[in-house]
């Protein structure tokens, strides 16, 4: 997760100097950057961020409970789509009507039975949801 989060920062720092902005623009795009991959860094790999999700249990359907490292735990409902390839797996789950959020999956975060269990769960039971709702 590191590695791609520092590629796509740097990537995307190391393009500025040629973008057509003032010096100054370029300046705070570049510490918007530093201070997301900051964050990010604390949040998806360290896991030190207090909204970093540290334990994520699907229940029945599209229920599940999400338990955060500052100690928050509240019920979630699964969304209709996910991103599921070998390599990755991304949920995104809804805590209100108004906020989604993403949980982003490797496959060394779970041992290998649990990855494969969760990939053929995710593709029967989203490819089972009505169309209107993918």
């Amino acid at each position: 997760m590191g590695g791609w989060l520092l590629v796509a920062h740097v990537s995307a720092a190391l393009l500025l100097p040629w973008l057509p902005l003032n010096p100054y623009l370029q300046f705070a795009l570049g510490a918007a950057l530093l201070v997301n991959l900051l964050r990010s860094w604390w949040q998806y790999v360290l896991r030190t961020s207090r909204h970093s999700v540290c334990r994520f249990t699907w229940q029945r359907g599209q229920r599940c409970r999400v338990q955060l490292a500052g100690g928050a735990e509240f019920d979630a409902e699964l969304g209709t789509r996910a991103f599921v390839q070998p390599w990755l797996v991304i949920l995104q789950y809804r805590i209100s009507r108004w906020r989604s959020h993403y949980l982003l999956l490797l496959p060394d975060m779970l041992d290998a039975t649990s990855w494969r269990q969760l990939r053929v769960r995710l593709r029967m039971e989203l490819s089972s949801a009505p169309v209107s709702e993918r």
